[in-house]
């Protein structure tokens, strides 16, 4: 082997390794932005996809699909107040108001007025309820019940207009009477705890 070559096979060998790391650090560089940019786009779609989910009932925020609603005021259809005697018939309203919401979703109420510490009178009936739609004091609805303890269930499908609309407010006020034969203490609170049930309807937004 001349000097000439020799010379230029050890300068092949000492070139190659340089050689690779170049093309491994390209690859590299390429690979990087090739991830990168699948990343934002999965982001990018995956985050357009996502409806806002805000519901709140009784100015309590819904973050279960099953909630206890603890912030239910009785009161006496006579005089208005949170007194009671046997005989008398009271009231709760039960507001949920999803203008927040891009979903549509169903809800069930079911009531027990026997549950709680400070529960009504045992043999306290629920007699009717009334919807109220947004912000009106006039019923679209009154059902009458004769049970001890009713269920309310509806789908409320919106669009993401009708969300942001008053109008998909739904207020329950439903209605008590407290059996004559009850005794009560004088100045007893009482209490009702509804339990929401929430459920998305797929497909409808």
């Amino acid at each position: 082997m001349t000097l000439q070559e020799h010379y230029k096979f050890h300068s092949r060998k000492s070139i190659k390794p340089y050689f690779c790391l170049l093309l491994l650090i390209i690859f590299g560089i390429t690979a990087f932005f090739t991830l990168a940019r699948y990343i934002s786009s999965a982001v990018t779609e995956w985050s357009s996809t996502i409806a806002k989910w805000h519901i709140v009932i009784n100015e309590q925020e819904i973050t279960n699909d099953v909630t206890t609603i603890s912030n239910v005021r009785l009161i006496n259809t006579v005089g208005g107040t949170s007194n009671f005697k046997a005989g008398d018939t009271c009231y709760f309203d039960i507001t949920i108001n999803p203008t927040e919401t891009e979903v549509s979703f169903s809800y069930t109420i079911a009531i027990d007025l026997t549950a709680g510490e400070n529960h009504l009178p045992d043999e306290t009936q629920i007699t009717e309820y009334k919807m109220f739609v947004g912000e009106s004091d006039t019923a679209t609805s009154t059902t009458i019940v004769n049970a001890s303890s009713t269920e309310i269930t509806e789908d409320l499908k919106l669009t993401q207009k009708q969300a942001l609309d008053s109008q998909s407010i739904h207020r329950y006020r439903v209605y008590c009477t407290i059996p004559e034969e009850a005794t009560i203490e004088a100045g007893k609170t009482f209490e009702v705890k509804p339990i929401i049930t929430l459920e998305q309807i797929i497909g409808e937004n």
